[in-house]
């Protein structure tokens, strides 16, 4: 699934000289590390993020004024969109430019799109294309950037043949078109994406996946586990299934590439 970019522009932008500061502030890590990518080995810009570690969920994240003033007074601001991290979105001030990887609205769409590669590589470019109007010394194409997502595709499309049931839908994008198949019982699937508990019955139809030997892995977010997830966890654990956790943020020191590596290899059985 390849979401829809937005590149939103508060108001018209010329280049900055060469003494001033650009500042870009991301809603979670995941974008801070690939925005940090974006300008890595220019000294003309500096980069943080709202959110990082594993501690917060980015669903349930209440931003302090501290945090939201960060996000106002931003030249540029990195959003996930998709209803993730609207209140990210609000906050961006009249001279602050959006750079958002899905419209803001939550239309249905799955809201982990850091994990579409081919978003996320689009994503790059338009910041780069951000940056090198306020710094023509950034380049206007992430290269590097989306050379390393290139690899990232390679390994997703290398993974073994497998059936993997998903608690939660975080690394959906990851896994569709892969030789893994996403088994996932639909109404489970819908329930989940709703950021809602899945009924006894979606639940039964996941554990009997689980139980009759058709789900090779359980992918699950101990980040922000759900009683379902719970109980799937618990069943898998009982048959001996490999259990893959994918938190919605990456580690302490673990930028983007390092997470969706990692993710790779699990789901790889590395």
């Amino acid at each position: 699934m390849l979401g829809t970019l937005a590149l939103l522009t508060a108001c018209s932008q010329g280049g900055t000289d060469d003494t001033e500061t650009v500042t870009v502030v991301a809603s979670t890590s995941l974008w801070g590390d690939l925005a940090q990518a974006v300008v890595a080995g220019h000294d003309g810009v500096t980069v943080s993020s709202v959110i990082s570690g594993t501690q917060d969920d980015p669903h349930e994240y209440e931003p302090s004024a501290r945090d939201l003033a960060s996000v106002r007074d931003a030249d540029i601001a990195v959003a996930n969109g998709a209803g993730y991290d609207t209140w990210f979105s609000e906050a961006a001030g009249d001279d602050t430019e959006l750079v958002s990887a899905l419209l803001a609205d939550d239309d249905g769409t799955n809201p982990h799109v850091w994990f579409d590669l081919d978003t996320t590589s689009h994503l790059a470019d338009h910041l780069a294309v951000a940056l090198h109007a306020r710094d023509d010394a950034i380049p206007d194409r992430a290269t590097e950037v989306t050379r390393r997502i290139d690899e990232l595709k390679t390994r997703a499309a290398q993974l073994p043949a497998g059936a993997a049931l998903l608690t939660e839908p975080v690394a959906a994008d990851l896994i569709e078109g892969t030789p893994l198949r996403n088994v996932t019982p639909e109404g489970y699937a819908h329930a989940t994406l709703a950021e809602a508990e899945p009924s006894a019955a979606d639940i039964d139809a996941a554990r009997r996946l689980i139980e009759d030997g058709t789900v090779t892995v359980l992918v699950t977010n101990r980040q922000s586990e759900s009683p379902a997830a719970a109980q799937l966890t618990k069943a898998a654990e009982a048959r001996g299934v490999r259990i893959v956790n994918v938190n919605e943020t990456p580690d302490e020191g673990q930028d983007y590439f390092g997470y969706v590596g990692a993710v790779l290899d699990g789901l790889a059985g590395r």
